[in-house]
C-alpha cells in the first residue's frame, strides 16, 4: 500500500526557546492528487514540501543570528527527513529515486 502522505517534524532542537504560537511543529503533505511519474507533480510536491519545511522551521526575527542559524538546521535536518520519506514514496511509485528539494533551503 502506498502512502501519500509525508509528516514532517521538526527534529532539530532549536538554540532558543521557540514562540509556541509561531509554528506548528509538524506537518503533513499530501500527494494523493499528485502523479509522481510526472515530473511537474514531482515540482509539485517539492514546493509543498519547501512550504512545509518553512512552516515547522520559521525564523522569528531575522535580525537575530541566532534565530536564523537555528531555522536554518532545523531546515536542513527537516528536509533531509522529508527526503528520505520522499525516496520511499516514489520507490512505491515505481519512480527512479531522486533528491527532491535542497537541503537547507
Amino acid at each position: 500500500m502506498i502512502t501519500s502522505l509525508i509528516a514532517l517534524s521538526l527534529l532539530a532542537a532549536p538554540a532558543i526557546t521557540p514562540d509556541p504560537t509561531a509554528a506548528a511543529n509538524s506537518v503533513t503533505v499530501s500527494y494523493r492528487d499528485l502523479n509522481l511519474r510526472d515530473a511537474a507533480d514531482r515540482a509539485e510536491l517539492d514546493r509543498r514540501v519547501t512550504r512545509a519545511v518553512r512552516t515547522v522551521c520559521p525564523v522569528a526575527d531575522n535580525h537575530q543570528l541566532q534565530q536564523v542559524q537555528s531555522a536554518e538546521a532545523c531546515r536542513i535536518a527537516t528536509t533531509e527527513a522529508a527526503n528520505r520519506q520522499l525516496q520511499a514514496a516514489l520507490a512505491s511509485a515505481g519512480v527512479d529515486t531522486v533528491q527532491i528539494g535542497s537541503s537547507g533551503r
